[in-house]
């Protein structure tokens, strides 16, 4: 069993590596060890909350009580900066696609309970502040041309320009309290309200695609998987509902949903409530995670998925823990205090996380984080809540394409160019081939438009490479 204290009275700390001389391979670091960690505050008593991860390596932090904090990657000081008033939502950084100006690239937005949305620059400096006239609780989404969307405790989502002025305003009930909004494919923004007991989609316009009503209230935050199936808790299940809004299934868990979901390599939903729960995609469970056969705490933060497979949380029980893909126990740190922070994997692995009065960089031994649609809180280290590769994998091509291409090819045709199509396709996702979002959409719609249709064998053929050309698709601002 391995289970640790952070030597706090180290902190800030960086802890030295034993490297191969050329290679630069850690010989000494074990997974859960500490690779730095910055004391931000004196106490507990309404401290840091949760953290973003900037492209640079910089490390941002609030506290309940106002204050935003830039940590250098080394876990030094970097700049520290007043609000003047309590910050209620996540931080999300900005950054522009390939080809577009990255004029606002690495500014920090953040809600707070005065109304406030404020931008804040990479040096700490106020760019601008935006009142919406109520407390802002749903944590800001970067859309990929930089529009910002926050959601009010007056029941209205807001999209804000990235020069701070708005661009448009979609009401809900009254004091609905609208949760922290996604951005998913074709742009659709998706949320889900507090008090209305609803969850929406917005168009990129500001115009209603479809709600849906569910028997308890939203209090998370939506992740996106493959085909544009969204998850979502609410109350004390887990939801999964089509691109349309129509409900797929929704299983109960083992507590009151207060954390978001995240998504494992192999489509595996992973969700906190009381305990991190596993469930699979057509919604049966797992497994559930037990730590010397009791619930680890009241509270699970949620959940982050490295390349590894392993899972990571925080719980109000004061540990940090990691778990195994089978859902035994790996590893876990004693935080000392409560924590409620979601974990965030960088790019080369590291595990970052705060505790009410640190901010703590660990070692993982993973690569990076998992390669799925939603692999973490807000979908990725900058917590842009924005779905940026639309994934198809092999399972999904056969399903769209076997039933058309079987029906439209003369018989005794079709098996040899759908083994075709599935070794072609395992090929490209080892390689994982890019293209654009808009080619897939179109290529279903003409798939679509064949079912039940007898086609030339030429025809099936073309489709077929066709898809292999999307297999993995990425919309360029990965």
């Amino acid at each position: 069993m391995d289970t640790r204290r952070l030597p706090l009275a180290l902190f800030p700390v960086v802890l030295m590596v034993l490297l191969v001389s050329h290679v630069g391979v850690a010989l000494a670091m074990e997974p859960g060890d500490t690779l730095w960690g910055a004391h931000l505050l004196p106490g507990p008593d309404l401290g840091l909350r949760d953290v973003a991860l900037a492209k640079d390596g910089t490390l941002y932090a609030y506290s309940l009580l106002g204050r935003l904090f830039a940590v250098n990657p080394g876990g030094g000081l970097k700049w520290e900066y007043d609000t003047g008033h309590v910050i209620v939502t996540s931080l999300a950084i900005r950054y522009a696609p390939p080809g577009e100006s990255p004029q606002h690239d690495g500014t920090i937005y953040v809600g707070l309970a005065n109304g406030q949305v404020l931008a804040v620059s990479p040096e700490g400096q106020l760019v601008w502040a935006l009142q919406t006239g109520c407390t802002v609780e749903g944590s800001p989404a970067i859309a990929k041309d930089g529009t910002i969307y926050v959601g009010t405790r007056s029941s209205a989502l807001f999209a804000i320009n990235p020069d701070g002025t708005i661009k448009w305003v979609f009401p809900t009930i009254e004091t609905a309290g609208v949760e922290d909004p996604v951005v998913g494919p074709g742009g659709t923004i998706y949320f889900g309200t507090f008090w209305e007991n609803r969850f929406y989609a917005v168009n990129p316009d500001g115009s209603l695609q479809w709600a849906v009503e569910l028997p308890d209230p939203v209090r998370t935050s939506p992740a996106i998987a493959t085909g544009g199936i969204i998850y979502v808790g609410a109350g004390w299940k887990l939801y999964s509902l089509y691109p349309s809004g129509q409900i797929r299934w929704a299983v109960q868990l083992y507590g009151q949903v207060d954390s978001a979901p995240a998504i494992g390599a192999d489509g595996t939903i992973y969700i906190g409530a009381d305990t991190l729960v596993a469930h699979n995609p057509d919604g049966s469970e797992r497994w559930h995670f037990q730590y010397n056969g009791t619930y680890p705490g009241v509270y699970v933060s949620s959940p982050a998925v490295d390349s590894n497979g392993t899972i990571y949380f925080g719980s109000l029980d004061g540990h940090i823990y990691a778990v195994n893909a089978d859902g035994s126990f790996f590893w876990r740190v004693d935080g000392h205090e409560q924590i409620h922070s979601s974990p965030i994997i960088g790019p080369g692995g590291a595990l970052y996380m705060s505790t009410p009065t640190h901010v703590i960089a660990f070692y993982t031994g993973a690569s990076g984080w998992a390669q799925s649609p939603w692999p973490m809180y807000r979908h990725d280290p900058e917590r842009s809540g924005r779905l940026k590769r639309f994934w198809l994998s092999l399972d999904d091509l056969q399903q769209l394409l076997g039933s058309v291409i079987r029906a439209a090819l003369p018989k005794g045709t079709e098996r040899s160019l759908v083994a075709k199509l599935e070794s072609a396709m395992r090929s490209a996702e080892m390689g994982r081939t890019n293209a654009a979002v808009c080619k897939v959409r179109a290529f279903i719609h003409r798939v679509e438009a064949l079912d039940g249709k007898r086609i030339p064998p030429e025809v099936a053929e073309a489709l077929i490479d066709e898809a292999l050309s999307i297999i993995i698709l990425a919309d360029g601002d990965q």
